[in-house]
């Protein structure tokens, strides 16, 4: 919900992250803002290559995992997200930095979930051994996590199955149109035409 103690914000504020950008604002807001700044930076939105259909199956382990109460919803929090999120975000925020350039103060929901959660899954641990007693409770919880963790290998699977290179290439294309516009000049504008491309047109000739 947007509530750190002292060290956590000066550790932020080190990184570049101002206090501002973060406190008591919530982490929901926090990575709709980080879609925004990424899909600005594209210049397209995800869903316009993520079909509807790829989440149903995580959507449908979750609610298989809430019908099973708080065994159901500690499996899926604690294996299904707290406790591999920080390895997944760590990969993700490569991706977007080598792809887009992300600043610190631009990547702070990855930042803040990469460095927290650690911390997250330790604690939920704790309230899962109390509530895990009885061998049924423990079954239950194994169950729960299978569902939620073959969910997430699903999603990814059908995620990579995407990336095939006709698609890739229909991507590209349609990024390229898009970028064209801003290409297509008869005189210089920005500080490479007048710095990069005399060198360029002179190799070239």
């Amino acid at each position: 919900m947007g509530f750190y103690d002292e060290k956590t914000l000066e550790e932020c504020e080190m990184m570049g992250i101002s206090r501002k950008s973060i406190e008591n604002i919530p982490h929901s807001q926090l990575f709709r803002e980080l879609i925004k700044i990424v899909e600005a930076k594209v210049m397209c939105s995800y869903s316009d290559f993520i079909p509807d259909d790829l989440k149903d199956e995580m959507a449908f382990a979750q609610e298989k995992c809430v019908e099973k109460g708080k065994i159901g919803l500690l499996a899926s929090l604690y294996f299904g997200s707290e406790l591999i999120v920080p390895s997944i975000y760590s990969a993700l925020l490569v991706g977007l930095r080598m792809c887009v350039h992300l600043s610190h103060e631009e990547s702070r929901f990855l930042l803040l979930h990469i460095s927290m959660d650690g911390d997250h899954a330790g604690n939920i641990r704790d309230i899962i051994v109390s509530h895990c007693k009885s061998a049924d409770d423990r079954i239950e919880f194994v169950k729960c996590t299978e569902l939620i963790l073959n969910a997430r290998v699903s999603f990814y699977d059908k995620l990579i199955s995407l990336n095939n290179m006709d698609t890739i290439h229909d991507q590209a294309s349609k990024l390229y149109d898009k970028q064209a516009s801003k290409w297509s000049r008869d005189k210089p504008m920005c500080l490479s035409d007048f710095t990069g491309r005399p060198v360029v047109y002179k190799f070239i000739k």
